[in-house]
């Protein structure tokens, strides 16, 4: 466990640390690829509650909605945090 950098958010945790929490985590881990050398495995579980955060920020700053009233945008936010946890390097 000396190795393990564990980035954990819980369902009563506020909304903006559910989206900050997944991109600080995804962020560590590239520095810890690409600039220390080091092996990584990211692993995220859950990602129906970023989602949901998503729709909560959406919902306040009254963006018009879009599928099922999620944001427009939710789509291309989610493909990049799978493209960001699913690069790989030889």
């Amino acid at each position: 466990m000396e190795r393990v950098t564990p980035f954990l958010n819980l369902v009563n945790d506020p909304t903006i640390e559910h989206i900050i929490t997944l991109r600080i985590a995804l962020t560590t881990a590239e520095y810890l690829a690409y600039e220390c050398g080091k092996h990584v495995l990211v692993i995220l579980a859950d990602m129906s509650s970023d989602a949901d955060a998503l729709y909560e920020v959406s919902a306040a700053r009254e963006e018009v909605p879009g599928r099922r009233g999620y944001p427009g945008y939710m789509c291309a936010d989610l493909a990049t945090i799978y493209e960001r946890a699913g690069a790989w390097t030889y």
